[in-house]
């Protein structure tokens, strides 16, 4: 009776977006008290389908609930589908909307190393879109965690917006990018090290325009 019942529900999955509503519905309301069973088999849907169609239906408030389940087969499940959407340009500012950053920010305080892997590989994909949405203050801030990943992923995503054009090179002049990995730090962590080495050359004309060459000149010095 198992594999039939898995069989119908396989059939159900494998229609298309509408005929899975009452499907999806199910199994998210399900997933309050679930057993070991369903955990798996909801896992496994999380990633083949229900990750799928959350985002063209723009519910990344669920999706975002279902990275914080407090079972981790299930984070880790919706971690995955969430990843394979990151590089998408079209959610992009619906993540944006959803408040990826908080999410971001919460992962990266986190003990699950696969949040952990996500974090790193989520803030160079979205770099250009955190950008653009005044979240440059909130990488730097991911730059002084503890954990290597969460800052090497803060610096690609710096990098990123510094190769970007001069609408994106902005947005970290306007948060006095290099003054704040710089002024006043003695001794620079490696990872901020090799950021500045990397971005001062993509922004020095930029510097130029804003009359801010003393500044580099206070780094020869």
């Amino acid at each position: 009776m198992e594999n039939a019942a898995r069989s119908a529900l396989a059939a159900i999955s494998n229609t298309n977006i509408e005929y899975r509503e009452t499907l999806r519905k199910v199994i998210l309301k399900r997933l309050v008290l679930a057993s070991d069973a369903f955990i798996e088999f909801s896992v496994r849907a999380i990633q083949e389908w229900i990750g799928a169609d959350l985002a063209k239906l723009n519910d990344f408030s669920t999706f975002f609930d279902l990275v914080s389940h407090a079972d981790r087969r299930i984070q880790n499940g919706a971690l995955f589908s969430l990843r394979e959407r990151l590089q998408d340009r079209g959610y992009q500012e619906s993540l944006e909307k959803a408040n990826i950053v908080f999410l971001i920010k919460t992962l990266a305080s986190t003990d699950n190393p696969e949040a952990i892997n996500f974090v790193a590989f989520a803030l160079p994909s979205l770099a250009l879109t955190l950008g653009r949405n005044g979240h440059v203050s909130a990488i730097l801030q991911l730059l002084t965690y503890n954990e290597p990943k969460i800052r090497e992923g803060a610096s690609g995503a710096i990098e990123a917006i510094a190769s970007g054009s001069n609408v994106d090179r902005s947005h970290l002049m306007a948060d006095d990018v290099l003054e704040r990995l710089l002024g006043g730090n003695e001794q620079l962590a490696q990872t901020e090290l090799q950021l500045c080495a990397t971005i001062l050359p993509k922004l020095a004309v930029d510097y130029l325009h804003a009359s801010k060459l003393d500044f580099i000149f206070t780094l020869i010095e």
